[in-house]
């Protein structure tokens, strides 16, 4: 996977072995920070106030944005898969954030300051 210096930070998933790319989708006009695999076809990109999941399906690549509801959006700068399906992201401030599906869905404190 590689993401773009373009105006919408376009994704790309190659296939390195033979040389080609398979799929490629916006990804968002606010700089992108992260980026991080759930298993081979599904991945999220997260950046500066926001999140997105994206799905891998043959030559599409289909994104889902994350929704703030009862969270903040503010920067993201860091994400991780736990267990296969748990999707955290963590802030500048040492706020981690739950997700369920594509929702964020509750703040936890992670360390007391950058």
């Amino acid at each position: 996977m590689s993401i773009g210096e373009d105006d919408q930070h376009t994704v790309a998933v190659h296939d390195w072995v033979n040389k080609k790319l398979l799929a490629s989708a916006k990804t968002d006009p606010a700089k992108v920070f992260a980026a991080e695999w759930k298993n081979e076809t599904e991945f999220a990109t997260v950046g500066l106030k926001h999140v997105k999941f994206f799905a891998l399906k043959g030559a599409n690549l289909n994104g889902t944005k994350g929704l703030f509801k009862s969270v903040p959006a503010t920067a993201i700068c860091c994400c991780h898969y736990a267990y296969g399906d748990k999707f955290l992201t963590g802030t500048p401030t040492g706020m981690l954030i739950s997700w369920a599906g594509n929702s964020a869905a509750k703040e936890h404190k992670g360390h007391t300051d950058a």
